[in-house]
């Protein structure tokens, strides 16, 4: 049905081919065939007649460009480009027949081949006379390159449960509601099951189906079973009128002794799939002309499809209203601004103003197009000269507005005009009122595609959503039916925000957006960084300026807009917080008097700012030393380095400070001080790196050098053990003092021990004052890490990007750590001894950290004591 109502169009190429009307026997049955526009049995006479020629070569070239029309004319567009091109190759054929390049760049850019289509536009241009097609061609292939990769705002979906193996095409609604359908299908159930000699196809026939309660298509089933609008001819495309109360389609008969055409028939629907005797539209002409694919205004107007004298090349739009008087329907042809030499089809008239059709005629992507016009009535300016179909008479237009001057274009001097009267008695100035209709416009890409588009209905006359078929590739048969929608728009906005130190998440980060409408919103990031504001959030046509913070890291900014975005778009802006630096932890030095361990007013003001410190970095952990010097006894001297410590604790509790952040050691006179820095006494000079003991003090020349020197010793130190302690939600107020451990042998650094299942010894140390456990196999030739203890000290701050060999962005990110990457580890800290730099390997099978010997031996000399569970180094 399709196919048979497409125009006849035999190219002027084919009356200047050599020996083009030469037949012979064989090709003699083909040739009638072909002028009765049997394009099927013409094909198969043809073949056979080939394979009979031998001698002939011009008849031979003659057959094969028949055959090639043969598959252009049945829409078989791949084996019509591959037969062209037999063609194209035969280059002394070519030279006299140069328009073959043309039609075969028509059919390469049919099948979506935009390059070599061009190829053969330029090869046209330069091998034939001058024909703007072939720049036309070239134009159009580019543009549609660009459509496809620049769609328009539509969504195409093919309707899997309409669509068949065979064709389905050419939907209309059937019902107020937009719920039911009525489309043209050949599918087996299809009453014309006479093959079509123009197509090879099957007769077509009306289906209806219906939207279910979940919203998806019924099975189809035929729309009439009574013959009424399904006959043993082809039948289909059609519309229904306003009311849906009446249903206006195409009928085409196929009677093998006479020449054939197509007419509109209109039938009323009597409820469900009864319908009346369908009526002939008369809209003139005879049984052989082409008329069909009508779709019906508010007032009953039809516009339809038709190859009727006054026309622009193949089939026009056409518009039909009734004479009020006469009740006869009275046809104008729409004009040059909508048809074409080429074919102009399936026209869809919406709110009686705004004209969908398809078009083989005007710049496209490929085969038939579908375009959008807009009516008025307010004239145009343009001054257009035509030439009668059948007398060769100039229709021109008068004075610049919509009053043509009418001459007969069907020999018998009949006149009409647009209100239906009609007359005989022709007289020069006679007018017909026409519309002016707007440039078309291409509806683009997806709508349209290189294949052919058509049929577009629209689903009532405000939303931008119905159906409408096409033959292109990725569906289910040859023509299918599709749905269209232009979706509504909405946009989000979301991202990850990281460390930029660490790339992993960072929790609770708030993510603060105001946008130029005024409204705030805010989100705290999950724990894995993530943050997202809804379509109810981020409105269209709206800035919003995002402001990012989170305690301990510099905040950070940004600007996402959805001005000029005219698509649903999911935004995504991820932020990398950048760490505040810490300070570095300044400890005081407590001096005491001679024999006394209460605290100086001035190192009041020193632990003041030891304060400060514990309480901005809660998490450390801190050792504090008292000493004393050497004149006295050992006795002596421990109790007064355990009251000196005590004092401290006692000051530090008071002042807020856990205990248990206190890990208090009275050292007695045991280790004597060594200075980090010079001293200077007197004016004299006690160098960095001197051990204070009695050998050095009694080397000093005066009673007050030496005072000082066993003043330096008299002191209390501060040293961080780690900085992974958990603060407590709540300190009690009767805090219990921390316990003061007195230090008998200073130099002993032995660390306990405890078995693993599996026989190995695990201990604790100290990665960068992160505690760690670690497991030590003598036979372990590598360092290994774990992931969870790797993602721990990034998340401690201990470790970061710069720690890892390569490509930091491969080997961290969304909470996780790359399998056997490498890590340096500033400092392990075992017991008193530390080693720096130590490369780890991150290995998913082990739980903590893993050495053997290699790396346990550069901490000093050791000996392993499994009785008393020790470490021991010496």
């Amino acid at each position: 049905m399709r196919y048979t109502i497409l125009s006849l169009l035999i190219l002027v190429l084919l009356a200047s081919a050599p020996g083009s009307f030469a037949q012979n026997k064989f090709s003699k049955a083909a040739d009638a065939a072909y002028a009765d526009q049997m394009f099927l049995l013409a094909l198969q006479k043809y073949q056979k007649a080939y394979s009979k020629i031998k001698k002939n070569k011009a008849e031979r070239d003659r057959v094969s460009l028949r055959i090639a029309e043969c598959y252009r004319m049945m829409n078989n567009t791949k084996k019509a480009e591959t037969s062209y091109k037999r063609l194209v190759n035969n280059a002394n054929y070519i030279k006299d027949n140069p328009k073959i390049l043309l039609v075969y760049a028509d059919m390469l850019k049919a099948n979506g081949n935009y390059e070599e289509a061009i190829k053969q536009y330029k090869a046209y241009k330069l091998a034939g006379p001058a024909d703007p097609r072939a720049d036309i061609g070239i134009a159009t292939c580019t543009t549609a390159k660009g459509w496809i990769e620049n769609p328009t705002k539509y969504g195409v979906k093919w309707e899997k449960l309409l669509n068949s193996k065979e064709d389905d095409f050419a939907a209309a609604y059937a019902d107020r509601k937009y719920i039911s359908i009525l489309f043209t299908s050949d599918r087996s159930g299809a009453k014309g099951r006479v093959v079509d000699n123009w197509t090879g196809l099957g007769f077509s026939d009306l289906f209806l189906s219906r939207v279910d309660r979940k919203g998806d298509w019924s099975k189809p089933v035929l729309a009439d079973a009574e013959g009424m609008i399904n006959s043993k001819a082809n039948d289909g495309v059609g519309q229904f009128n306003a009311r849906f109360s009446s249903y206006y389609f195409t009928r085409c008969w196929n009677d093998p002794k006479r020449k054939n055409g197509c007419a509109i028939m209109k039938s009323s629907r009597q409820g469900g799939t009864t319908w009346s005797e369908p009526e002939k539209v008369e809209l003139g002409g005879d049984s052989s002309s082409i008329m069909g694919h009508p779709s019906v205004g508010s007032d009953e107007t039809i516009f339809f499809s038709a190859d009727l004298p006054g026309g622009f090349g193949g089939k026009d739009i056409w518009m039909a209203k009734k004479d009020k008087k006469g009740g006869k329907y009275v046809k104008v042809n729409l004009g040059p601004e909508i048809n074409t030499p080429g074919d102009e089809l399936f026209p869809f008239i919406r709110n009686d103003s705004i004209l969908y059709y398809s078009s083989n005629g005007l710049p496209g992507m490929g085969g038939l197009d579908i375009f959008v016009s807009t009516r008025s009535k307010s004239g145009i300016a343009n001054t257009y000269q035509w030439q009668s179909a059948l007398e060769n008479k100039t229709f021109a237009n008068i004075d610049g507005s919509t009053n043509y001057e009418w001459q007969s274009t069907l020999g018998n001097n009949t006149f009409s005009n647009a209100s239906g009267a009609t007359t005989s008695s022709y007289k020069p100035g006679g007018a017909m009122t026409t519309d002016h209709w707007s440039k078309p416009m291409n509806m683009k890409s997806p709508i349209n595609s290189p294949a052919d588009d058509f049929g577009i209905v629209f689903n009532g006359d405000e939303l931008e959503q119905g159906l409408f078929s096409s033959n292109r590739p990725g569906g289910k048969g040859r023509d299918d039916v599709y749905s269209f929608i232009i979706p509504p728009v909405y946009y989000t906005l979301e991202g990850i925000i990281t460390d930029d130190r660490t790339l992993q998440p960072v929790a609770s980060a708030k993510v603060r957006i105001v946008g130029t409408d005024g409204k705030a919103f805010e989100y705290n990031t999950d724990e894995k960084g993530h943050y997202a504001f809804n379509k109810m959030q981020i409105l269209a046509k709206t800035t919003y300026d995002i402001l990012v913070t989170k305690k301990d890291y510099f905040n950070e900014k940004g600007r996402e807009t959805t001005v000029g975005i005219e698509r649903s778009k999911d935004l995504v802006r991820n932020f990398a917080l950048r760490p505040i630096p810490r300070k570095p932890v300044v400890l005081p030095d407590i001096l005491y008097d001679l024999g006394k361990w209460d605290l100086k007013p001035q190192y009041r003001d020193s632990l003041q700012g030891l304060i400060e410190t514990l309480d901005a970095n809660e998490n450390i952990v801190i050792e504090l030393a008292s000493h004393t010097d050497s004149r006295d006894s050992d006795e002596r001297n421990d109790i007064l380095s355990q009251k000196r410590a005590q004092s401290v604790v006692d000051y530090l509790i008071s002042r807020g400070i856990d205990p248990d952040r206190l890990v208090a050691r009275g050292y007695g006179e045991r280790v004597p001080r060594t200075l980090n820095k010079d001293v200077i006494r007197e004016g004299f000079t006690i160098k960095t790196g001197t051990v204070l003991n009695d050998s050095i003090i009694n080397l000093l020349t005066t009673t007050t050098l030496k005072e000082a020197a066993h003043q330096l010793n008299r002191r209390s130190e501060f040293s961080i053990l780690r900085n992974d302690f958990v603060p407590k939600t709540k300190i009690s107020k009767n805090v219990p003092s921390a316990k003061i451990e007195m230090v008998v042998k200073p130099e002993e650094n032995n660390v306990p021990f405890t078995k693993t299942k599996d026989g190995l010894r695990q201990a604790t140390s100290y990665i960068n004052g992160i505690t760690t456990d670690f497991v030590f196999d003598s036979k372990e030739k590598e360092v290994f890490i774990s992931p969870v203890v790797t993602l721990k000290l990034l998340k401690d701050g201990v470790i970061d990007k710069t720690s890892f060999d390569g490509d930091p962005t491969k080997i961290l990110g969304d909470g996780t750590v790359a399998d056997k990457a490498v890590v340096t580890l500033k400092e392990i800290r075992i017991g008193k001894n530390s080693v720096r730099d130590v490369k780890a390997t991150v290995n998913k099978k082990i739980q903590s950290l893993q050495f053997g010997d290699g790396l346990l031996k550069k901490f000093g000399k050791y000996n392993i004591d499994d009785a008393t569970g020790e470490i021991i180094f010496e």
